[in-house]
């Protein structure tokens, strides 16, 4: 991975601090596969720099990214003060502290829940995901819970996600948020 990639990386990611293997390898042009033999100690860094605020697609990654690691702490720091979680036809839950205890409470009863985004589309405060879930409440094998998309709406300001919203993926919807080419 070249330096600018990994800055965009960490950019993306929303952490405060980076802290990352550079190399394992003597040669940086050698795979892991092909350096198996010249293995060395590994070089750590540590970056306190982060862009703030974050662009949209970069909070809207890293708070997918808290999801994915059940990372509550993680969570309520991208949320907005009046975050709403708009799950479905479900009422809403708002505010930072009730959000977090109904994080806390889903990745408790489900530790093993994954976002799997397969398309982001950026547009300026919303962010629109299409993409899969595995691991959630649906209590499906992995692989037929990938089959089911899910679209997901972010609308992130100052760099704060102010709504979390969960869609049902059908041509209707897709229709309504212009989502067809997808």
């Amino acid at each position: 991975m070249d330096m600018k990639r990994l800055e965009r990386a960490f950019a993306a990611s929303g952490q405060r601090h980076l802290r990352l293997v550079l190399s394992e390898y003597t040669d940086h042009n050698l795979m892991p596969w092909q350096a198996a033999s010249v293995r060395q100690d590994p070089i750590i860094c540590e970056d306190q720099r982060v862009r703030t605020p974050l662009p949209p697609v970069a909070a809207v990654i890293g708070f997918i990214d808290a999801i994915n690691r059940g990372d509550v702490d993680r969570l309520v720091a991208l949320m907005s003060p009046d975050h709403r979680l708009q799950v479905l036809q479900e009422p809403p839950v708002t505010g930072r502290e009730a959000n977090r205890n109904a994080w806390n409470g889903y990745v408790t009863a489900f530790p093993d829940y994954v976002i799997y985004p397969d398309h982001l589309v950026d547009r300026g405060y919303d962010v629109l995901i299409l993409g899969s879930t595995t691991g959630s409440h649906l209590g499906l094998p992995d692989q037929e819970e990938r089959q089911l998309k899910v679209i997901w709406r972010a609308t992130v300001h100052d760099g704060l996600l102010t709504l979390w919203q969960i869609i049902e993926d059908t041509p209707g919807q897709r229709v309504l948020l212009e989502l067809t080419d997808l």
